[in-house]
């Protein structure tokens, strides 16, 4: 298993799969994951192979002040939900950051997103702030941060 660094239009073209997991608390399609990298922000969007298949998507901007990371966009294939692919992917990628000497990463959170909220407990992200109604359906994010060790 190992990820790979998505650079152009083309490569982003089939992600049409994103627009699967849309809901009322989930801000991301595939049109804004492909506007935030053709922008030219410090965006970077990464996908999870095996065989071929972008099983999860991790979208993040390093934050300018530096050494700062904030995961934008973070989702598995509806195909292989379940079966521990984003927990790979996030160890991965983690070990990645901290080799490029990062010192902190940043996401946000839809407080009924248990799932999610378990996973990043799992990897010691800690809840630092809430922000009320932040969903448009009315819903509360929970602003969740890693440290990481130096």
């Amino acid at each position: 298993m190992n990820f790979n660094k998505i650079k152009t239009y083309h490569n982003i073209y089939s992600l049409q799969w994103v627009d699967e997991l849309t809901s009322a608390h989930f801000f991301w399609n595939e049109n804004k994951i492909k506007q935030s990298i053709l922008s030219g922000a410090r965006c970077d969007l990464y996908c999870l192979n095996e065989a071929g298949d972008c099983q999860g998507l991790i979208l993040w901007l390093l934050e300018p002040y530096g050494k700062v990371i904030e995961i934008l966009f973070l989702a598995t294939h509806p195909m292989f939900i379940g079966q521990g692919v984003m927990s790979q992917f996030l160890e991965l990628w983690l070990k990645n950051q901290k080799n490029k000497n990062m010192k902190e990463v940043w996401i946000e959170v839809h407080k009924k997103n248990t799932s999610a909220i378990h996973l990043y407990r799992k990897f010691n992200f800690r809840v630092v702030g809430e922000r009320k109604s932040y969903y448009s359906d009315g819903g509360d994010a929970l602003l969740m941060t890693y440290q990481f060790e130096p």
